[in-house]
C-alpha cells in the first residue's frame, strides 16, 4: 500500500530506527524491492526519477501500482532535484514527496529556494526533503576537514525558515564509493537530533560500516538512502552470468532480482525496520 513518507518516518522516529530508500531504475528494482519489504514486512521507501532514464511515465505508473499492491507500507519519492524546473517536474510526475537539493549553495539561497519550493509542494499535499551541509560524491576522506558538515544552529534555522519536512545531514557520509575509511561524527549528530525536531535523513550509506549504520539509526537518522550497493549488485550479477546473456537471458534478469533483493534485504535488517509495516 502507498502511504505518506512523514508516516514512516515519524515512526521511526518515535521508536528509534530508520527506514530504507531503494534507487530502483527499472522494473526489476521495483520487482526486488518490493519482494524483500514483503519478505521481511518491512516499510520502505522507493526512489524514483532522479535520472532522466527512469522519469518514463510509464515507468512511474508501473512503480505507483507495484507499490499500491503492496501487502506493505511503501512510499514513494523523487530524489536529488537540482534546480527549480526539476523540482516541479516531481509534482507533474504525481510524487508524493520529492526531494531538493540546494546544499551547493549558501545558506540564505538554499533557505531561499527551499522555502519557496516547500509553498508550492505543501499546497498540493506533497511532502519535502532538502538537504542542509553539502553531502559529496566520491570525495577522499578528509577527517580534519568539517567545512562541507551540518551545522546544528543553521539547521534550527533552516527547519524554522522553510517548513521542510526531513532533513538530509552530512556528518561525514558522501555519496558512491569511499576513498578512505568514512569517520561519522556521531557527537555532531546527537546535537543536531537534539535540537531539530524533523525526522533526519543519511545520503550516502554504501561502504559506512554496519555497526556505524545500526548506531546512527539509533541515535537520530530516520531515513537512509541506498543506491550504489544497489547498483553494484546488478552489475555483478551480469557479470557474474555473462555467458547466460545469449542463452537464456531470462535467467540474467533472475539473478539482478535476487542480488537486488538479497542488498535490500541487508538493509532493511541494518535499519531495523522488520516487522513494523
Amino acid at each position: 500500500m502507498i502511504v505518506k513518507l512523514m508516516e514512516l518516518l515519524n515512526d521511526a522516529k518515535k521508536n528509534n530506527y530508520a527506514v530504507p530508500a531503494f534507487a530502483v531504475e527499472n522494473q526489476l528494482m521495483c520487482k526486488a524491492a518490493i519482494e524483500a519489504s514483503e519478505k521481511e514486512n518491512a516499510p520502505i521507501i522507493l526512489l524514483a526519477g532522479y535520472n532522466s532514464n527512469n522519469e518514463d511515465i510509464l515507468f512511474l505508473d508501473y512503480v505507483y501500482e507495484c507499490a499500491k499492491q503492496s501487502k506493505t507500507k511503501i512510499a514513494i519519492m523523487k530524489d536529488h532535484t537540482k534546480d527549480f524546473s526539476d523540482s516541479i517536474k516531481g509534482i507533474y510526475q504525481r510524487f508524493p514527496a520529492i526531494m531538493i537539493d540546494r546544499s551547493t549553495l549558501d545558506l540564505k539561497e538554499n533557505i531561499k529556494q527551499v522555502k519557496e519550493f516547500v509553498e508550492i509542494a505543501h499546497a498540493s499535499d506533497i511532502e519535502v526533503e532538502a538537504e542542509l551541509g553539502h553531502v559529496g560524491i566520491g570525495i577522499e576522506i578528509d577527517k580534519n576537514s568539517k567545512d562541507n558538515f551540518t551545522k546544528p544552529e543553521e539547521a534550527v534555522v533552516f527547519v524554522k525558515e522553510t517548513n521542510v519536512d526531513c532533513l538530509a545531514v552530512s556528518i561525514g557520509n558522501a555519496h558512491g564509493l569511499y576513498k578512505g575509511e568514512p569517520e561519522i561524527d556521531f557527537e555532531l549528530l546527537n546535537e543536531i537530533a537534539s535540537k531539530v525536531e524533523i525526522p533526519l535523513v543519511l545520503h550516502g550509506a554504501t561502504g559506512t560500516g554496519e555497526d556505524c549504520i545500526r548506531k546512527m539509526c539509533k541515535n537520530g537518522i530516520q531515513k537512509i538512502n541506498i543506491g550504489t550497493e544497489l547498483y553494484m549488485s546488478s552489475v555483478n550479477a551480469v557479470m557474474n552470468n555473462i555467458e547466460n546473456l545469449s542463452k537464456s537471458p531470462y535467467l540474467v534478469y533472475e539473478k539482478i532480482v535476487e542480488e537486488y533483493k538479497n542488498v535490500a534485504l541487508k538493509w532493511i535488517d541494518l535499519c531495523g525496520t522488520k516487522n513494523r509495516s
